[in-house]
């Protein structure tokens, strides 16, 4: 390769993991609880939570001009969430945490406004273990759009599953991570997997010649014996995403992720950028 195909290669880890719940086989008891100023005194502060998320979302919502751009919808929901992740010191890790709303003009006028309901709720205490953990607390509202001539209005649609409290997570360990926990774990693997990428990286001979360049979104699975499956791709170039996975599959076997003390399949996303210079 010349100096004039030198390649800079930019990648790294989204932390904001999505993975199923499974409530029923936590170990953990009681699962991290977040209590609210205003739902000190209340019989199920879990109940009280989700009811003040959920009144400050519809009131926002209910904006004209938030109604005016909810009205020019094609669907016929709205569907607004948060993922909150709580450090082991008890407070909300802001860089860590996000919140979204359906349809994208919606949400490029809505999402820093969701941010201040979601983050910065007023919190009294968090009930959870003697030795506290990260745990990822997820929060969704989703709303019938009903209209009526002129008129419109959102009708709030309750969950059937009910919020009973914060995920406790061990995320996967990178071989050569194993004795650190939160952070430092999570950082660990994110070093680890930089130079996993680096070392096996080739830039298609192809590619070059056709100055394909770009970036390409890679989600897989992290299963519950470490292995790695279902992996997806999406990018500028069938080349590149093909390079993409290629990297991925010489993974060494992971220690699987934990979800309230359970190994589960856990999705990751890995955002690679080729770039020619």
């Amino acid at each position: 390769m010349t100096k004039l195909q030198l390649l800079n290669v930019l990648f790294y880890i989204v932390c904001n993991l999505v993975f199923s719940q499974n409530k029923d086989s936590s170990i953990y008891f009681p699962q991290e609880q977040i209590v609210l100023k205003s739902c000190s005194n209340a019989t199920d502060p879990n109940e009280c939570l989700v009811t003040y998320f959920q009144k400050l979302v519809s009131r926002k919502l209910h904006e004209k001009k938030y109604l005016k751009l909810i009205s020019k919808q094609k669907k016929d929901t709205v569907y607004v969430g948060a993922r909150l992740l709580f450090n082991p010191e008890q407070t909300i890790d802001k860089e860590s945490s996000r919140s979204w709303v359906s349809g994208k003009k919606l949400s490029a006028k809505l999402d820093k406004e969701l941010d201040v309901i979601f983050l910065q709720p007023a919190i009294k205490k968090i009930i959870n273990q003697k030795t506290p953990l990260e745990s990822f607390h997820n929060f969704s509202f989703k709303y019938f759009i009903r209209k009526s001539g002129k008129e419109i209005t959102l009708l709030y649609i309750p969950k059937e599953k009910k919020y009973t409290g914060g995920e406790i997570l061990n995320a996967p360990i990178f071989p050569g991570c194993e004795n650190l926990i939160n952070k430092e774990a999570r950082k660990c693997f994110n070093d680890q997997m930089q130079k996993h990428i680096a070392h096996h990286f080739r830039y298609p001979k192809k590619a070059q010649q056709m100055s394909i360049q770009g970036k390409v979104s890679i989600i897989f699975n992290i299963n519950v014996d470490g292995t790695i499956s279902n992996i997806r791709t999406k990018g500028p170039h069938k080349i590149l995403e093909e390079e993409a996975v290629r990297i991925v599959k010489l993974l060494p076997k992971l220690k699987p992720g934990l979800v309230n003390g359970k190994s589960t399949p856990i999705p990751f996303s890995i955002p690679i950028t080729f770039k020619l210079q």
